[in-house]
């Protein structure tokens, strides 16, 4: 919602990224005309060794497959607009022609609470 409300397009949710034969990954979110892909990473990632050696793995079989991802932790997410706005760079480096994120009202309310 936080891409979709400033403007962006939306992203597909868990989706399967590679050929019918071997997927590369399956995603949390993932824009994939514009070569984008959004993982959200818990604590789990970290703290589980095999987690975080298979999600190391993963993103090079992404990066590899041409896609940009962005990964977006707790604490990242604190801070709503950086996440859109780093969307965005990525989304037009991958060939999005469409208008800039936008800010108004109901996302500052629903994503920047403390500021009103």
């Amino acid at each position: 919602m936080c891409l979709v409300l400033a403007g962006l397009p939306e992203p597909v949710c868990n989706v399967r990224i590679g050929g019918a034969e071997r997927a590369t990954a399956r995603v949390d979110l993932a824009l994939p005309e514009y070569g984008v892909v959004l993982e959200y990473e818990g604590d789990h990632h970290r703290s589980d060794r095999a987690q975080w050696e298979h999600d190391i793995r993963r993103y090079e079989d992404l990066t590899a497959a041409g896609f940009v991802v962005i990964r977006v932790t707790s604490r990242r997410f604190r801070r709503p607009r950086d996440v859109v706005s780093t969307t965005y760079e990525r989304l037009v480096k991958g060939g999005y022609a469409g208008p800039p994120p936008r800010f108004d009202t109901l996302w500052r309310k629903l994503f920047e609470p403390s500021a009103h």
